[in-house]
């Protein structure tokens, strides 16, 4: 049981780095039109204005999401202690990963939508 905490911990904590980064490219400006790394849809892969547009729009979703991945994977890490010291099994303690995971994607769609409406906003606005 501890093992599942650890994994989910890892991965929450893992991912908000992820987002966390990604989302300190888009603030300072240095994250370009790519093929690996991004709020990837045709909107926003459509030309850079609705790229830039579309990744500003999504920056406060994206950090959001990491935020709630570092508090999320550090509850997760302490709810592993439970069973650990215990000996003893607690799955409802799995709510917490679970509802962090949820909350996490719920984020990041809502950051996608947002992209893709600024992102055709942009290109409308620019003729693009």
């Amino acid at each position: 049981m501890v093992g599942g905490f650890v994994v989910f911990a890892v991965g929450l904590l893992g991912l908000a780095v992820v987002l966390h980064s990604v989302n300190r490219a888009i603030v300072g400006g240095n994250l370009e039109r790519n093929a690996a790394v991004g709020v990837r849809t045709k909107v926003t892969k459509s030309s850079d204005v609705a790229w830039h547009a579309g990744h500003l729009a999504a920056a406060p979703s994206l950090l959001a999401a990491a935020r709630t991945g570092y508090v999320a994977g550090a509850a997760t890490a302490v709810a592993a202690l439970v069973p650990a010291l215990t000996g003893r099994p607690y799955p409802a303690l799995l709510v917490i990963p679970c509802c962090a995971t949820v909350t996490l994607v719920v984020l990041l769609l809502i950051g996608t939508r947002k992209a893709n409406e600024a992102g055709r906003d942009a290109a409308d606005d620019s003729g693009s």
